[in-house]
């Protein structure tokens, strides 16, 4: 951390702070050699220009190495994936992500989920706006639906929020099928699943399974992590990760 943080403000100071000191030096020999009022106030505008373009070129390399880091413009802290259906057919999905802005100003984001029903669901992000949203032909297991929300207050670099966007769809003809999945392409401190089957009769008991499988990989197959048992209590599949691995997709299926 130490070594990164040396390396960013070597760059800072050999770029920025070697101009303003080579041209510090002309403006020194104007004012030494010239008895004029005007070259003090020369001097001093140019102090004044060498602290803003200083900062200017601090806050141009912070928003680069942020973005060479976290290309969504944010930090994931945690993702929690809630799916709720009481009759098997009206079906709400929640994913509630808790991030930190990495951009000088973040002001819109985007949001994946994945729907195989026949009818399109309806999407909403509660104080925030959804202003678009781009539906895939949900034919292969990389194809997501892509939601862009508008922050209804931009976030600053290092600010934190929770967005919460929800999907209600009616499924009455059972056309979807029953997983729950997320792609882990950026690190995530916390992973959360959440399945309530209000409709499940209290003897059930079959456990869901857990899937991965490598992105960016069209050759790759979904491989067994664990089976998740069944709350009965409660009529739910529940598990939590932290820090998942990255570049995987990540997929529970349970018998509907």
């Amino acid at each position: 951390m130490a070594t990164k943080a040396f390396s960013f403000l070597s760059v800072l100071f050999r770029s920025t702070l070697g101009v303003i000191c080579q041209a510090s030096s002309v403006i020194g020999l104007i004012v030494l050699f010239v008895d004029k009022p005007w070259a003090v106030y020369v001097a001093l505008s140019f102090v004044c220009l060498s602290l803003i373009l200083f900062v200017v070129a601090f806050l141009y390399l912070v928003s680069k190495r942020a973005e060479n880091k976290y290309p969504e413009g944010f930090k994931r802290i945690a993702s929690f994936c809630f799916y709720r259906t009481e009759d098997c057919e009206n079906i709400t999905c929640t994913t509630k992500r808790i991030i930190q802005s990495k951009s000088l100003c973040l002001s819109e984001i985007e949001h994946k989920f994945k729907w195989t029903g026949r009818r399109l669901p309806e999407v909403t992000a509660g104080k925030h706006k959804v202003v678009s949203k781009v539906t895939a032909n949900n034919s292969g297991d990389y194809d997501f639906d892509v939601a862009k929300i508008k922050l209804a207050e931009p976030l600053l670099y290092d600010e934190s929020s929770v967005i919460c966007v929800k999907t209600v769809v009616n499924d009455s003809d059972q056309v979807s099928k029953p997983f729950l999945g997320t792609m882990v392409e950026h690190p995530v401190g916390h992973l959360v699943f959440s399945i309530l089957l209000g409709y499940k009769p209290d003897s059930f008991t079959e456990p869901a399974t857990l899937h991965r499988k490598k992105l960016k990989c069209d050759l790759a197959e979904f491989e067994f992590v664990e089976e998740i048992p069944f709350d009965t209590k409660h009529k739910r599949y529940y598990a939590e990760y932290e820090n998942p691995e990255i570049g995987y997709l990540y997929k529970i299926e349970w018998k509907r």
